[in-house]
């Protein structure tokens, strides 16, 4: 008998050191931050409609429609392994939100470059390990900007707040302007 409730106390306490210790380093986080992130993949970015965006890759521009995250996914990583391209919601990208990604190889690991401009004007250049990170952070971050380059007021940028940055930080963002 006493056996038995020693046993069960044992197995209880390595439960819930699993539990704080899933709590404490972030893991329990990450994996909720990317559950919400494949539950929300499918949700329309503008109210149902799709709305295209011109794709420049290895200096060739193409049209690509974008109703939802799943679409940037999709479309803009679909050929792209390698190099710079551009996502911007016209050929004109002298003016106006537009973002500049590109992937290369580091010390045997993949990371992207993802440079959001207003213009010619640089606001935010962000490093991300592909290899060693949750893809939440950056799919969040591709979204937010889509979403951002397909509205009217898209040269308003919010800076990113201490939380996100923190956040964004801790999942593997290698550097942040």
């Amino acid at each position: 008998m006493w056996g038995t409730i020693i046993l069960i106390l044992l197995f209880g306490l390595t439960i819930g050191y699993g539990v704080w210790k899933s709590l404490t380093s972030g893991e329990l986080k990450q994996i909720v931050d990317f559950v919400k992130m494949a539950s929300q993949m499918d949700n329309d970015l503008f109210d149902g409609e799709t709305r295209e965006f011109v794709l420049n890759a290895k200096g060739v521009d193409r049209t690509i429609g974008i109703k939802t995250s799943q679409d940037i996914h999709d479309r803009v990583f679909e050929s792209v392994e390698s190099g710079t391209c551009i996502l911007s919601s016209s050929q004109d990208r002298t003016e106006g939100l537009h973002m500049v990604f590109r992937i290369h190889s580091k010390n045997g690991d993949d990371f992207m470059t993802l440079t959001e401009r207003d213009g010619e004007r640089v606001v935010d250049t962000t490093e991300y390990n592909l290899d060693n990170m949750n893809p939440a952070p950056l799919i969040n971050r591709l979204t937010s900007l889509v979403r951002r380059m397909g509205t009217p007021q898209s040269a308003e940028v919010e800076p990113m707040d201490e939380q996100t940055a923190a956040t964004a930080s801790a999942w593997g963002v290698v550097k942040q302007d």
